[in-house]
């Protein structure tokens, strides 16, 4: 069976808020990677309400895990405004309690995205400088780690790209990334792909949370290495896709669009979502 999602949650898995870097952000948080499965940044900015500072501006960006993307975008919302004790007391449990919504009987999170949850409230806890956290980051520094090899921040490859970088080849000429063991590529594109945006994906016509979660997420993941995403269909005990990888890169197949939408749904729905090809026309 396909597990119900509360509605707060799926909300904000498809309109994530706040995401990014904040420009003049005056503290920052990071926690994990891209290459250790996923990780987040909170960055921050104050201002004076008053005789007591409050957030004015909270961003947060998610790498690597789209199980992270809700309980950010949960931040973003929970934290605007808070003065600087209420913050301090902000808690995983608060963003799970703001994904799943009032009420006793609302559907649970799935398991990865509560994990998510620690993980944006711990990067959040950093950026304010609480001690047993974690120490908090640089504001300007180089980011969470991309390259492992050389030891490259993903605000290195953002410059890269803004530089005018469209593949890992020209990203590696210019800040080194991806020219060691070559295991960060994926993420490379991710990154290149994330600053060039792509047409969007056009939805079909199953208005399921599942269905708009693979259109939103699935399609775009499938753009990045050139497949195009056909149908979802959201069956009792399974999802089907249909991709047409006419203008996949080379090393893209059916089968792997299958492995991407299976990874995505086991982190924002559940681990026992089957996932097939739709060899219907």
């Amino acid at each position: 069976m396909i597990p119900l999602l509360p509605t707060p949650y799926v909300d904000h898995l498809l309109h994530p808020r706040g995401v990014g870097d904040v420009t003049l952000a005056q503290a920052a948080g990071e926690v994990g990677s891209m290459v250790g499965g996923g990780g987040v940044r909170v960055t921050l900015a104050w201002r004076e309400v008053g005789r007591r500072a409050v957030l004015d501006e909270v961003m947060a960006r998610a790498f690597g895990s789209h199980a992270l993307l809700a309980p950010a975008s949960a931040l973003v919302t929970a934290a605007l405004g808070m003065h600087e004790e209420q913050a301090k007391a902000l808690q995983a449990r608060d963003l799970a309690s703001l994904l799943r919504g009032p009420g006793a009987q609302a559907p649970a999170l799935p398991a990865a995205v509560e994990r998510g949850c620690a993980l944006v409230a711990e990067a959040f806890l950093r950026a304010l400088g609480v001690e047993s956290a974690g120490r908090p980051a640089d504001p300007l520094g180089v980011g969470l780690l991309v390259c492992r090899c050389l030891g490259v921040g993903d605000r290195q490859v953002r410059q890269a790209v803004r530089e005018g970088a469209r593949t890992p080849e020209q990203v590696g000429d210019r800040c080194r990334a991806g020219t060691g063991c070559r295991s960060c590529r994926p993420d490379l594109w991710t990154l290149i792909d994330e600053a060039v945006p792509l047409q969007p994906v056009a939805g079909g016509g199953d208005p399921h949370p599942v269905a708009r979660i693979v259109w939103l997420h699935g399609g775009r993941a499938l753009g990045c290495l050139g497949m195009r995403l056909r149908r979802v269909r959201v069956l009792d005990d399974a999802v089907e896709i249909a991709v047409e990888p006419a203008r996949a890169r080379p090393d893209t197949q059916e089968m792997g669009a299958v492995a991407i939408v299976r990874h995505l749904l086991r982190e924002t729905v559940g681990p026992q979502v089957p996932v097939r090809l739709d060899a219907g026309p």
